[in-house]
């Protein structure tokens, strides 16, 4: 692992620099400027210069990957991109943009993988995180500032997955792709900000929504769930679906707004 240690005062100045205001107003273009499939993130800005920061790589290419592998990011700011590929060798590839006056006060970022965890813990920076098909991926990621956008499509394996954020923003996009099998449970918690989710389940998997909101109730656009309350809906086969996935979206002072296809 890397050097870097929480430092509140730095959370504080980066979450200063990086406001909900110049996350959504995003008019920073750098992410789909690169090579590196940023595009996802062309919305949001982050006040960084291309040329004052430093791209870093990390690859594991393993014919020796578990079942089931855990993935932990925990940044004080940052922008999380999570994706699927086909790929039985691939455990994880990370391509990581990170300003240079973070790397000389906290060194260079690194990964950590023992007992079948994938982790990244790190100061500030913009990562693409790539994930194989072999595994089954449970998820741990905790950003202070910044956004999270996650797809669950085709060749994507999960379980749990909890993700939260201080000030900033959360996206799910879940597929007809993906592949669920058991009962799984998605967590995903905005302080200050949005949380934004588009679901189209396969066609084996039942599906539950519920939200919560500091102020008024979530945004459902849906004509096939079932609305069990203003803040909850199902799919009509929940409750004898071999393979479920739950949502529990929560926005402290912000907003919440699902698609439920």
């Amino acid at each position: 692992m890397s050097n870097y240690q929480q430092n509140k005062t730095m959370v504080i100045c980066i979450i200063a620099v990086i406001a909900i205001g110049s996350i959504t107003a995003g008019a920073l273009a750098f992410f789909g400027s690169t090579n590196f499939g940023w595009g996802p993130f062309s919305q949001y800005g982050f006040n960084w210069n291309l040329n004052d920061m430093t791209l870093y790589q990390f690859e594991d290419d393993t014919s020796t990957i578990a079942e089931s592998t855990t993935l932990r990011v925990n940044l004080s700011a940052g922008i999380v991109n999570i994706k699927f590929v086909e790929s039985s060798d691939l455990l994880y590839r990370f391509d990581m943009l990170v300003p240079n006056n973070t790397i000389e006060q906290y060194g260079a970022p690194e990964i950590g993988y023992t007992a079948n965890t994938i982790s990244l813990e790190y100061a500030a920076a913009a990562v693409n995180i790539t994930l194989g098909s072999a595994s089954n991926y449970t998820m741990d990621i905790d950003l202070e500032a910044g956004a999270v956008d996650l797809t669950i499509g085709q060749y994507s394996h999960i379980g749990d997955i909890d993700a939260d954020v201080g000030a900033g923003s959360s996206i799910l996009t879940i597929t007809d792709e993906s592949s669920i099998v058991g009962d799984v449970e998605i967590n995903l918690s905005v302080e200050a900000g949005s949380v934004e989710i588009t679901v189209d389940l396969p066609s084996n998997v039942g599906g539950d929504f519920e939200a919560s909101t500091s102020f008024g109730g979530p945004d459902v656009t849906t004509s096939t769930w079932t609305r069990i309350t203003d803040n909850h809906y199902q799919t009509s086969d929940y409750d004898t679906a071999v393979n479920t996935v739950s949502i529990l979206a929560s926005a402290g002072a912000g907003s919440v707004t699902a698609t439920l296809i």
